[in-house]
């Protein structure tokens, strides 16, 4: 019991002592400002990856139409967009299948 009890208090203290201090850090206005820097940097990722994968990915009026379902689907529907991608993924798989016996 009492190996138990040393083998836990450590730990949580120092979990407690570290939780107080990034608290501290966090209220830091230089800290927010790093982190709103961060943040802008990973829009500008996200913006940039999302144009790369446009040119790769629509490549006629059927791709551009699976697009604004899928859109809708995430967006007006709100539908988990896991299962959208497990359907893309079906409807991928026919469309190859039909291409494939032409």
């Amino acid at each position: 019991l009492v190996s138990v009890l040393g083998m836990i208090t450590a730990p949580y203290f120092i979990i407690v002592l570290l939780a107080t201090i990034l608290a501290k850090v966090v209220e830091s206005s230089l800290v927010k400002s790093i982190l709103y820097g961060v943040e802008f940097g990973v829009i500008i990722l996200i913006f940039s990856s999302f144009i790369e994968m446009w040119g790769k990915s629509i490549k006629n009026i059927y791709f551009f139409l699976l697009f604004c379902f899928y859109l809708a689907l995430i967006l007006i529907f709100n539908i988990n967009p896991v299962i959208v991608i497990i359907l893309s993924i079906l409807i991928g798989l026919i469309f190859k299948s039909k291409v494939g016996e032409k």
